[in-house]
């Protein structure tokens, strides 16, 4: 994870951010290296939320396409990331429920795994988006309506962090990445 003060790119680049670093942003930049198959966007990314961001933007060629996907339909889905058992869990024990829920080596029968799986899967966040989100580990969850909050591991540390954005600016930040991936399929 990394704040305002770490983000560069190299020298020339122009990304592209979609939303307000402040509260919820994405920042992508287009593989113009590389011919992409039709229907498909490459290039780089990261996530930023707060002033902090998620991603490693060093490997420039990337599928971009897993990500707007997951971000698409967290979009659509935003009041169906709220659970009864969250309200009163802080945010470790919001991360140890998922975690162990989805992710947990543990005496579960098979049938109890996929019942869990298929609760809990919408939750995820970063988690197999896509080479920017190698080593990255998520959640995303909300307890109302207007805020959007997301559990975070990073490569370089174990430690997890938890930020709020607004889930308005969540949408439009979404909204706006969606525009510019229809638009790259559709120039190819």
């Amino acid at each position: 994870m990394g704040s305002v003060n770490d983000a560069v790119w190299s020298p020339g680049e122009d990304p592209m951010i979609f939303g307000d670093t402040h509260d919820f942003a994405i920042e992508v930049d287009s593989d113009a290296t590389h011919e992409s198959p039709a229907g498909t966007v490459w290039g780089h990314m990261r996530i930023w939320c707060r002033d902090e961001f998620f991603g490693d933007s060093s490997n420039r060629h990337c599928g971009l396409s897993g990500a707007h996907q997951a971000l698409m339909e967290m979009a659509a889905r935003l009041p169906e990331l709220k659970l009864p058992e969250f309200m009163d869990l802080d945010d470790l024990g919001v991360w140890r429920l998922l975690d162990q829920s989805l992710y947990g080596d543990d005496a579960r029968t098979a049938a109890e795994v996929n019942r869990d799986a298929t609760k809990f899967s919408r939750f995820n966040f970063l988690t197999n988006w896509g080479e920017s989100f190698d080593d990255y580990k998520g959640f995303v969850f909300c307890r109302g309506d207007r805020e959007v909050r997301f559990l975070v591991q990073g490569p370089a540390s174990g430690s997890v962090r938890g930020v709020c954005v607004t889930a308005a600016g969540f949408k439009k930040a979404v909204s706006a990445f969606d525009a510019w991936c229809v638009g790259r399929r559709t120039c190819r």
